[in-house]
């Protein structure tokens, strides 16, 4: 069990895979509440709308975005962008683009190589003779 010092808060908490304690945890999630609610009700809002709407932080909403818990309508500006190319996005932190051209670099970096085919023909000199250093190794019997 790994303890935490809350960010908000300064309270230690049991960590668990979400680095706030219960009762931010429990605050965060209502705010999150409030602004889903106001977008449901205002798809097209601004995050300066919803924030100034909801009295919810405009950083909690990006983040919210970034963290794909909200989707952002296609006519609204989020006042998100890619964080590899700077186009603007509705969602994440990566564009479609950026996050395909990541997935496939790290495909590529984590598949295991091919093993290379053995040589059809070696030479007597290439192979390795175990019984020869064998031969080699044994102390000489003594007549």
């Amino acid at each position: 069990m790994e303890l935490r010092n809350c960010p908000v808060c300064g309270r230690v908490f049991s960590y668990a895979g979400r680095n706030l304690c219960p009762a931010c945890a429990r605050k965060e999630d209502e705010q999150y509440d409030i602004v889903a609610d106001y977008l449901y009700r205002h798809p097209n809002a601004t995050v300066s709308e919803v924030s100034a709407a909801t009295d919810v932080d405009e950083e909690l909403i990006l983040r919210f975005l970034r963290e794909g818990r909200l989707l952002v309508s296609d006519g609204a500006a989020a006042g998100l962008y890619c964080e590899s190319c700077g186009a603007p996005i509705r969602t994440g932190r990566l564009c479609q683009r950026c996050a395909e051209k990541l997935a496939k670099t790290v495909e590529r970096l984590t598949t295991a190589p091919k093993p290379e085919a053995p040589p059809e023909h070696r030479s007597e000199r290439e192979r390795l003779h175990i019984a020869d250093l064998v031969a080699e190794r044994r102390p000489k019997e003594r007549p």
